[in-house]
């Protein structure tokens, strides 16, 4: 590490009378874990995060934020000994060191102050917060009364938590609120920089009824609870990753554009979904093969679904809407007997790209950011189905005793 500007910060802080914080530990690994052994015999170094914040999720000087009609204390990160992007990045070593992901776990300002790493880890810091329902809680007349503090951003999707009237609600709980998003976490090897051996988005969301006594939540425990999470979601994708070099995470992939389905793939759907599993970009994986279901945002009444998931190895992503998840391409194949209908109210339905296999129906479901820009088009190109005749299609097949209507 590079001393000098580490504590050059906190003298600077001792002489101003600042307060400094750190973020709590992890909590302890469960004793059947700590017999498993050290997942990598290696050195990790890992680099002070980029500051990735936008100007609204950096400011924190308002005293209190406003969430449902209620009003919460929070966390101030410039309060953390050398800066959010030290402290968030000696958080994410030490939970490495308590889960034993790597032999050694070194934090430098620099990968040369660590000759002696094996890997680096990098990451961007673009959210962290932990916040607390204030004391005072607000009564029947003051529910929905609009405040001139900004609100915080909705949460995972979710809508603020429902306020029922103060008699009804017990006064010894507090709501609790915490959000982390940490982008572009990559771990390279130092002898080949250029190659990405992992990356991930980590992110986690808190939103919770807790007790005030004895004493009330602390919003840096909240940040703390959903920053373990997040940490988790890493250590999770490195007890399976291969990090030899052997496997290398693609910027960009796709099907090569030479690549066609052979004859045979197209008499059976298993030749079919052999096709597409050996066809699979790099970095891409076969995931689940064979599962049944309809395809996302359609409903069936008749015939069968079977289908099979490609998957972006070593890597997850995260939104704030979806959460984590694991980038994925779901290929649905559908009998030519069965009989399907659109249902408007699924926001991200699966895409019908028309009849493949003895006029079976193929169907491609893709969400959310990964290495893979255009999934459909590259599917579509290498499978060659037969195009529906509308542009628009609602309903697939036919029920009993209706002519069919494609």
């Amino acid at each position: 590490m590079s001393p000098g500007r580490w504590w050059g910060v906190l003298l600077f802080c001792a002489n101003a009378g600042c307060h400094l914080r750190t973020l709590p530990p992890p909590p302890p690994l469960a004793p059947e874990l700590v017999s498993a052994g050290v997942r990598f015999q290696k050195t990790i170094a890992v680099l002070p995060f980029v500051d990735g914040r936008s100007a609204a999720d950096a400011e924190d000087s308002a005293d209190l934020y406003v969430y449902g009609g209620s009003e919460f204390v929070h966390t101030d990160l410039g309060e953390l000994a050398g800066g959010p992007e030290r402290a968030f990045a000696e958080a994410l070593a030490r939970h490495l060191v308590a889960r034993h992901s790597f032999a050694r776990v070194v934090l430098v300002d620099r990968l040369e102050d660590a000759p002696e790493a094996d890997l680096v880890l990098s990451a961007t810091l673009r959210r962290a917060r932990g916040y607390v329902e204030a004391k005072d809680r607000p009564g029947p007349q003051d529910e929905g009364r609009a405040s001139p503090e900004k609100e915080t951003p909705t949460w995972r999707g979710m809508a603020p938590p429902r306020r029922s009237p103060r008699a009804a609600r017990p006064q010894d709980e507090r709501t609790v609120l915490a959000e982390v998003w940490i982008e572009d976490v990559t771990v390279r090897s130092t002898k080949a920089p250029q190659d990405r051996l992992l990356t991930a988005d980590l992110g986690w969301s808190v939103v919770a009824e807790r007790k005030a006594a004895p004493k009330p939540p602390d919003p840096w425990e909240v940040l703390a609870e959903a920053l373990d999470t997040a940490h988790a979601q890493l250590t999770g994708l490195l007890d399976e990753a291969d990090l030899s070099g052997a496997f290398v995470a693609q910027e960009s992939a796709e099907i090569s554009a030479t690549a066609t389905a052979t004859l045979a793939a197209r008499t059976s759907t298993a030749a079919l979904f052999q096709a597409i599993a050996e066809a699979s970009p790099r970095g891409w994986r076969p995931g689940s093969a064979g599962r049944e279901g309809w395809p996302l945002g359609w409903r069936g009444d008749r015939g069968r679904c079977v289908s099979i998931a490609l998957e972006e190895a070593q890597s997850q992503r995260f939104h704030r809407a979806l959460g984590p998840y694991r980038p994925t391409v779901q290929i649905y194949v559908c009998s030519n007997s069965s009989h399907l209908r659109f249902d408007p109210l699924v926001e991200f339905p699966a895409e019908y790209l028309g009849t493949v296999v003895d006029g079976a129906h193929l169907f491609v479901h893709a969400l959310g950011r990964s290495s893979w820009k255009r999934p459909v088009k590259d599917l579509e190109r290498f499978l060659r189905p037969s195009p529906p005749t509308k542009r628009h299609i609602f309903e697939i097949g036919a029920r009993a005793g209706r002519r069919a209507s494609r």
